[in-house]
């Protein structure tokens, strides 16, 4: 208080900022369900929910002291909100047309571009965040310890189920005699699909290692989280690869099927995968913000 019994400017600034965040906060993680559950029932039940729940949350970022350097989480989210922009679902049309099938050979490039397309705003919004945590994140070797683990699970499964892809195609090859799809370049595309989401998931779990050890528990687990978000992107990346009929299905743990689609619930997983990357990123918000860092 000054002389006069008034409350100093700085102080009713740090109270509204005090009375704002958690209002911010809590649009965040309201728009962030409106906009799951319009996935899982198959209608967005608002166009602009997953853009409207990002917003706040840069807000919220914008204001709190944040970690040097202090522009890392405010342009890791500005990066999500681009991306959501982008992804703004279509307004229905209900027009239908004539779609022919046959067989279509796997392209290269194709594949490559349909996983970026799935994790390129998350994978950029880790390593924005990793130039932050990196600092006072202790001796590298403690990290890469922590990390070895989950690092070794995720790069094992992505190496199971191109494994899987190629031995279904090979199969499929031979039983054509050579006509149809060839093993080799069905892998070499799969590998490029799963190029990004894997890079991802390694990316987040040494994001989450390196908080984990500034004894950000918080930021730590919203990492971890985008490590499990990734696996679902993985898997539909792989399943943008045209293979033959059940090629590499006896592996996937995380495909849009994993969770049975039902007429009422259409896309359980889509959803789910949403649930765990908006979690991740008001977690890490939160973590990035109010959690200081103690070095272990």
């Amino acid at each position: 208080m000054t002389s006069d019994g008034q409350e100093p400017a700085a102080d009713r600034g740090a109270h509204r900022i005090a009375i704002v965040r958690p209002l911010l906060l809590a649009a965040a993680v309201i728009l962030a369900a409106v906009h799951a559950l319009g996935i899982l029932v198959g209608d967005p039940l608002l166009r602009y929910a997953e853009i409207l729940a990002l917003l706040p949350l840069l807000a919220y970022g914008l204001l709190d002291a944040l970690p040097a350097p202090r522009v890392a989480l405010p342009a890791a989210l500005t990066v999500l909100v681009v991306d959501a922009v982008r992804t703004v679902p279509a307004v229905p049309t209900g027009s239908y047309g004539w779609q022919v099938s046959g067989l279509e050979q796997p392209d290269l490039q194709a594949s490559f571009v349909t996983g970026l397309s799935l994790t390129w705003a998350p994978l950029l919004f880790v390593l924005l965040l990793l130039l932050s945590a990196r600092e006072g994140s202790g001796p590298q070797r403690h990290v890469l310890a922590v990390a070895a683990l989950p690092a070794t699970l995720v790069t094992g499964y992505a190496a199971v189920r191109l494994g899987d892809v190629f031995l279904g195609t090979r199969d499929a090859q031979r039983a054509s005699a050579g006509f149809g799809y060839d093993a080799i370049k069905t892998l070499s595309a799969a590998a490029l699909a799963t190029l990004t989401p894997l890079a991802l998931a390694l990316a987040a779990i040494g994001l989450a290692a390196m908080l984990a050890r500034q004894g950000r528990r918080l930021a730590a687990a919203g990492a971890m989280l985008l490590t499990l978000a990734a696996l679902p992107h993985l898997d539909a990346a792989l399943d943008a690869v045209p293979t033959p009929v059940y090629a590499g299905d006896r592996t996937a743990l995380f495909a849009w099927d994993a969770i049975t689609p039902s007429l009422t619930l259409p896309a359980p997983v889509p959803a789910l995968t949403a649930v765990l990357e908006l979690s991740a990123y008001i977690l890490l918000a939160i973590g990035m913000t109010h959690s200081r860092a103690v070095p272990r």
